[in-house]
């Protein structure tokens, strides 16, 4: 905001410069009749200087009389309106070259102003650009009057300052520091209605050339942006003050300390293909640099080099203006660290969709061939259900028993990572005897474990204790033995346990039929997970697993796979260590 200040203040400091050059021809056939050739010539490129500043200035600069006439426009002002030169508006109005909604709220405005008085202060209007699009445009008019103190005509100029009222909206979104920056604004309302007002006083008092000069100076010299008037070889003729505070260093001594010319002194290591482009062109030239200050901060700055060139197109000056632009390139990287942080986070997300969606496309199979075979044996047992002998129908209701377990099974596990992944599980840590909770578990998968004649051995210690969610405990270790029970054929799962260092070592041992490394590297991975059958034709998608390590992760512990195929499965679970009271 401190540099939307500073563009005001050079909006307010460039209408005096308008006047000075309003008064020029005045003063110019005063100066004709009194001075020598010598003066004159020499008035004459004061005032080319003065014409090529305004006209290379970016800013819409007019005089216009009581009707809303041109009187004098720049060549900004003449391009945005068509025109081939300035001399193309003289006499004629905004209805001549706008649209009637846009030339007649300047000519409202104007006759109003006419009609009170009071001068239009940094007024927001909606303006074109040089390729006709709708833009934001900063205006100030003043009222201009006779000695009489009536109004002839208004000064006016305006600045397109769309891309600032876009980095505005932008950052009123995104942070808290635009507060700070409106309240500085608010505060500094005041001076600036107090430079309006002692603006349009020196538009009053101008009275002749010498004092055109002055107020010129005074505008480059007061400027915040840094301003070098160089011969037309590229030599330091003036600066102004705040190349001087940038600098900390007078013109004689940064000329001293760094040379008199441009291209010795800049820090752009292209300066010579620039300087050599504006005189092969003679237009103008914009670059952007970055440097370091003296706290290692850095700093953007916009560089703007335009030739004076006299009626032979021999360039004699160059206008070198710097104008800080570090607020706009902060916002412009923040803007693309947030762009790609938003890219990122959709790119995580559509993977970790695409996993789920293979997931549920998995336990959706899964889910229909249990109920497959419930349905089956339910039709078979009502169609049959008197010529069924007792042991076939015995043999029916346990492959019914298995189908349903299954099923349910697989919906518990769905439940549990559904849980997990919404944050709903209640995680409710206590000291928790290890050795009794696989006496639990044991006795449900008892007969499971006998069919497939596996024998199950719990060597955990009876005062091994770990502080865990009994309930978070108890699924990992059921998950962990059922997946065992479905790849191991007349075998053993071996329970053991013990107290390290750093915590409570349970081991679940095995004697199936192994796994390969790329399957126990994909174990817990969502996205790896495949539907799988086990030594007696068991289905299962492997979401257990998927559970255990959510519910291992919530319980502050870790899990390792050791396999080997053909040689059984040991899966190590470590867990924090009870508290004591």
């Amino acid at each position: 905001m401190k540099n939307d200040i500073a563009e005001i203040w050079v909006l307010l400091l460039a209408i005096g410069l308008l006047i000075l050059i309003l008064f020029h021809i005045f003063i110019y056939m005063r100066l004709k009749q009194k001075v020598s050739k010598a003066n004159l010539r020499k008035t004459v490129q004061e005032k080319e200087i003065l014409e090529q500043l305004i006209n290379n200035m970016p800013d819409r600069i007019y005089y216009k009389d009581s009707e809303s006439r041109f009187i004098f426009a720049n060549k900004h002002v003449s391009k945005i309106m068509g025109a081939n030169s300035p001399e193309e508006l003289l006499g004629k109005t905004d209805f001549d070259f706008y649209k009637k909604k846009y030339a007649q709220a300047f000519y409202d405005s104007e006759q109003e102003m006419h009609r009170t008085g009071e001068p239009i202060i940094n007024k927001e209007e909606t303006g074109l650009n040089l390729k006709g699009d709708e833009i934001t445009v900063s205006t100030t008019k003043i009222p201009i009057k006779n000695k009489k103190k009536e109004i002839v005509g208004i000064i006016g100029i305006g600045r397109d300052i769309t891309p600032q009222k876009e980095a505005e909206k932008e950052l009123n979104a995104k942070s808290e520091s635009l507060r700070e920056a409106n309240a500085i604004l608010e505060e500094k309302h005041e001076e600036i209605q107090q430079m309006a007002e002692e603006l349009n006083t020196q538009a009053e008092n101008l009275r002749n050339a010498n004092q055109r000069l002055e107020r010129l100076s005074l505008v480059a010299s007061k400027t915040h942006n840094t301003v070098v008037i160089m011969d037309g070889n590229g030599n330091f003729e003036w600066v102004n003050d705040a190349f001087v505070e940038k600098y900390q260093l007078s013109l004689e001594e940064f000329t001293k300390k760094y040379g008199i010319n441009l291209r010795d002194s800049s820090s752009n290591s292209n300066i010579s293909a620039v300087l050599n482009q504006i005189y092969i062109t003679r237009k103008p030239y914009t670059y952007n640099s970055k440097h370091k200050n003296d706290d290692g901060s850095e700093i953007w700055n916009q560089t703007n080099i335009s030739p004076i060139t006299n009626d032979q197109d021999e360039i004699t000056h160059l206008i070198l203006i710097d104008s800080d632009i570090t607020e706009l390139k902060l916002i412009e990287e923040q803007n693309k660290k947030q762009n790609k942080e938003i890219k990122e986070k959709s790119r995580q997300l559509e993977k970790t969709n695409a996993m789920k969606d293979r997931l549920f496309s998995i336990i959706a199979h899964d889910l229909k061939n249990p109920f497959h075979s419930i349905i089956g044996f339910t039709n078979l047992l009502l169609s049959k259900y008197k010529y069924i002998e007792r042991e076939k129908l015995k043999e029916l209701l346990e492959m019914m028993n298995e189908s349903t377990s299954n099923a349910y099974q697989l919906l518990e596990n769905l439940l549990e990572w559904a849980r997990a992944q919404t944050k709903r599980v209640k995680y409710n840590p206590t000291n928790v005897n290890t050795h009794n909770v696989v006496n639990d578990i044991i006795s449900l998968i008892a007969l499971q474990a006998s069919n497939k004649n596996i024998k199950l051995s719990n060597e955990i210690p009876k005062d091994l204790i770990a502080f865990v969610d009994r309930n978070m405990l108890n699924t990992i270790i059921r998950n962990i033995t059922s997946n065992a029970i479905k790849f191991t054929e007349k075998g053993s799962i071996t329970f053991a346990g013990y107290q390290s260092d750093k915590g409570v070592v349970i081991e679940i041992v095995d004697t199936g039929i192994g796994m390969s490394k790329e399957k126990v590297d994909n174990l817990f991975k969502l996205g790896a997970i495949s539907s799988s059958s086990g030594t007696s034709g068991e289905q299962g998608t492997g979401l257990g697993l998927i559970v255990c390590m959510e519910f291992i992760k919530i319980n502050k512990g870790s899990i390792q796979v050791n396999s080997e195929e053909g040689k059984g499965s040991s899966f190590i679970i470590n867990l924090p260590l009870q508290k004591k009271n």
